[in-house]
């Protein structure tokens, strides 16, 4: 088991970067949310757990807002290159779920994990 990783850490992040796919945006927001996914795969390529659990905080209050403003712009999906961020984040916080106690409660998909190999 990889201790650096929390499940608490770990399904936080996860939870947030599954949202992202389907959130709408404005441009704007978008280049925020793309600078905290760049700050959120440097703290996992580091084994920094405090900082990816900054930067997940900093994404959540980043995502979508009920009301917008007269004459922002309109909201858009992500963009490829937030998407592949989002996805390689995923796949890898996705690969340290299967490796620790993660267990159905605490994973955001539902699934059972196991370390009995």
């Amino acid at each position: 088991m990889d201790t650096r990783w929390d499940p608490e850490t770990v399904t936080d992040a996860l939870n947030v970067l599954r949202d992202v796919a389907d959130w709408r945006l404005a441009p704007e927001r978008w280049e925020r949310v793309e600078d905290i996914l760049r700050s959120m795969e440097e703290a996992f390529a580091a084994g920094d757990p405090a900082g990816l659990r900054a930067a997940t905080a900093d994404l959540e209050v980043h995502g979508p807002v009920r009301l917008r403003g007269i004459g922002t712009k309109p909201a858009s999906q992500p963009s490829e290159p937030v998407r592949d961020r989002q996805n390689r984040l995923v796949h890898a916080l996705d690969g340290i779920a299967l490796r620790t106690d993660v267990t159905a409660d605490d994973r955001p998909d539902g699934e059972r994990v196991s370390n009995a190999r």
